[in-house]
């Protein structure tokens, strides 16, 4: 299929969901190429999810070095795609010669990952635009590159709060211990949107030493700020972070107690259990679901009774995760149980069922069938 008109590129675009792949990125290239209608072009352009498909990087340069308006700003993002040298050298030879760097020409580089990119994208902290700013911090966590460290720390008190709060997710994705420090400083920050930025990247760097800061600040009453805290606190992980959680389990807000749940599956530590316990029978389903899946991560047989009793939960999702958890377990035990669901009315209870017992027969015959190994002395 050959799109020759502004029109048609538009239809096509809006319907491209349901027309093989294998048919659209060579129409892509085709406008690219062939079209003389600007329209089409930047629709063509903006085909994201394809164009690098397209093995048209070079159509896409020329659309970039035509510097026409309708064509630079959706090749320049286009080129970022493609996450080749070849589209990053283009983009810097750009700024090179017309030294103007817009914030989407920050983001391409970024996405491309391009290591070359570090010094341009350090000299675009300190550019006059925010948006440029902003960018620039994106892009230097997207390259990873540790050069950058000292300069995001410095935009950490940039004038511009969205500025900042891309330091901070930057500084979060690249782990700097050096960075713990002063993000901690910012948790007296009133502003939610800053707190959860902070909280999240001190919990992606993942050292204890910021558990004491975030412990303190749980009893904020700012209940988003709870909930990035508690799950900072499980990605940190460690005996000190079993408690917190235990204590956010008994939190009013669904989101904070969903996230202690999840963290306490992860920390896969036994003094969770009674805890864990009293969630399955939480009145959230959500809540229940969930505690059964952390349930399953504790392979603990001590925890068959209490999932055994959850297998009449009203809610058919929790008595599938039940399911799965006495499936992960593998306790002989528990098969009897599970045998009336098998022949039950729900098909996905069955199913579960089915699986389950299959699975633990499995394991307990291929348990015996291992040769015994004795050792004397």
């Amino acid at each position: 299929m050959i799109i020759e008109s502004a029109f048609a590129a538009r239809k096509y675009a809006e319907w491209s969901g349901a027309i093989p792949e294998e048919h659209f990125a060579p129409a892509v290239r085709h406008v690219l190429a062939e079209s003389k209608h600007r329209e089409a072009v930047v629709v063509a352009l903006k085909q994201h999810w394809v164009i690098w498909k397209t093995d048209a990087l070079d159509l896409v340069i020329n659309c970039l070095e035509r510097r026409q308006g309708w064509f630079f700003e959706p090749a320049v993002k286009a080129l970022g795609y493609f996450r080749e040298p070849k589209a990053a050298d283009a983009l810097l030879h750009y700024v090179e010669k017309h030294h103007w760097v817009p914030p989407y020409l920050v983001e391409s580089l970024g996405k491309i990952g391009e290591i070359r990119a570090v010094p341009l994208l350090l000299k675009s902290l300190e550019d006059w635009s925010p948006h440029v700013r902003q960018a620039a911090a994106t892009a230097l966590a997207q390259i990873e590159h540790p050069a950058a460290v000292k300069s995001l720390l410095k935009a950490l008190e940039d004038s511009e709060s969205d500025v900042r709060i891309a330091a901070v997710a930057a500084l979060g994705r690249l782990r700097s211990l050096g960075a713990i420090e002063p993000l901690v400083k910012m948790l007296e920050f009133e502003d939610t949107k800053h707190r959860c930025a902070v909280v999240k990247s001190l919990g992606r760097i993942g050292s204890p030493e910021a558990l004491s800061p975030l412990m303190a600040l749980l009893s904020t009453d700012d209940s988003a700020v709870r909930e990035a805290i508690v799950e900072a606190i499980g990605d940190i992980g460690g005996k000190r972070a079993l408690e917190p959680l235990i204590a956010c389990l008994h939190d009013k807000v669904h989101s904070v107690r969903h996230k202690a749940i999840w963290g306490l599956g992860n920390l896969k530590g036994m003094r969770a259990l009674p805890a864990l316990k009293k969630a399955l029978v939480d009145n959230s389903e959500e809540i229940r679901r969930l505690a059964a899946i952390a349930m399953r991560q504790l392979h603990s047989r001590k925890a068959i009774p209490a999932l055994i009793t959850a297998l009449r939960d009203k809610d058919e999702s929790v008595r599938s995760s039940v399911i799965w958890a006495l499936e992960e377990i593998g306790d002989r035990s528990t098969v009897k149980k599970l045998i009336p669901l098998r022949n039950g009315s729900v098909s996905e209870i069955r199913g579960a069922a089915t699986k389950a017992i299959n699975a633990i027969e499995r394991k307990l015959t291929e348990k015996k069938k291992r040769p015994r190994v004795t050792i004397r002395f």
